[in-house]
């Protein structure tokens, strides 16, 4: 078995009390910092006007970066893949959501990460199709192929409510990173299912946040007013709100934590955060594939397509 498909597996038989810290200053859950010139004078430019300027300097970082997801560059096998799918027509806001439905039977929803595209998903779609399960996939407001250049957190979510609910009986979702949070908000939010992989996901929102501010350098002063213009947006428990260490806790739906033991966007430290967290949970370790070839992983896409064929709850 070669390095990139070796695995191991937990569980966690009852809940455990993991203290809340803010972990955005330990290295082993925060992503390997990736700085560039165009971020070193992006940060310069934000730290400059919060001089004077905080809050100023705040709004424009997040409507430039922390709402600004990259576009996903669709490859050429991602597009195979989706061409073999059926489009569902889910409106959203007065526009469509690109929405893409394999199979008949049990619904599976996969769920992309920020900067993420349904095609990126779309190689976890055969062996779940094999399994006998109906896979929906859909871009998420400003990624991919839908409209917009800026969108958060509770947008996505209610995007992908939108998508189960065109979908009807939803079986399952399979997220990838930051959709973790989209998922675990609409299901607290009252979204019904069976199960739930969960798939590189990082355990605190303070860990991107600390990450946007390392590459582009930000000044205290900076980084407070932004903190402080999120609460303000989203309440004062954002942090709390929107981590999924705390939407995971006690949380009844049978867990899948897959995550990769080298992954430099988030470290699987984060993993066994949310396990130790998620009563009745399963880990799934594996190795050499870091954050993003996990979702192209055949031995990936077994695990999760046996996961979510188990017995419904």
């Amino acid at each position: 078995m070669s390095p990139a498909n070796t695995a191991s597996t937990a569980n966690n038989t009852g809940s455990a009390a993991v203290p809340v810290q803010d972990l955005s200053r330990d290295a082993a859950y925060l992503p390997a910092a990736r700085r560039s010139t165009a971020a070193a004078v992006l940060g310069r430019t934000l730290n400059l006007i919060g001089v004077l300027a905080p809050a100023q300097a705040a709004a424009r970082l997040n409507a430039w970066v922390w709402c600004r997801p990259p576009r996903y560059r669709l490859r050429p096998e991602d597009a195979a893949a989706l061409a073999s799918a059926l489009p569902l027509n889910v409106r959203f806001k007065q526009r469509e959501l690109p929405t893409y439905s394999w199979g008949s039977g049990p619904a599976v929803i996969l769920v992309h990460g920020w900067g993420g595209a349904a095609g990126q998903m779309a190689h976890l779609v055969p062996a779940l199709l094999a399994r006998g399960l109906r896979v929906v996939a859909f871009d998420a407001p400003a990624h991919g192929e839908a409209e917009g250049r800026q969108t958060d957190f509770p947008e996505i979510s209610e995007a992908l409510r939108c998508v189960a609910l065109a979908v009807g009986d939803v079986h399952g979702l399979v997220c990838h990173s930051a959709g973790s949070v989209a998922a675990l908000r609409a299901l607290r939010q009252g979204l019904k299912l069976n199960r739930l992989a969960v798939l590189s996901a990082f355990s605190q929102l303070q860990l991107p946040l600390a990450a946007m501010a390392s590459v582009l350098k930000l000044s205290p002063r900076v980084r407070a007013a932004h903190l402080s213009l999120l609460q303000s947006l989203y309440g004062s428990r954002f942090t709390q709100d929107y981590s999924p260490e705390h939407l995971v806790q006690d949380l009844a739906v049978p867990g899948l934590l897959v995550h990769d033991q080298g992954d430099r966007e988030f470290g699987a430290a984060n993993a066994s955060r949310l396990l130790a967290r998620w009563p009745g949970a399963q880990l799934h370790l594996t190795e050499g594939l870091g954050h993003y070839r996990l979702l192209k992983d055949p031995a990936v896409a077994e695990r999760v397509a046996e996961f979510m064929q188990q017995p419904r709850a």
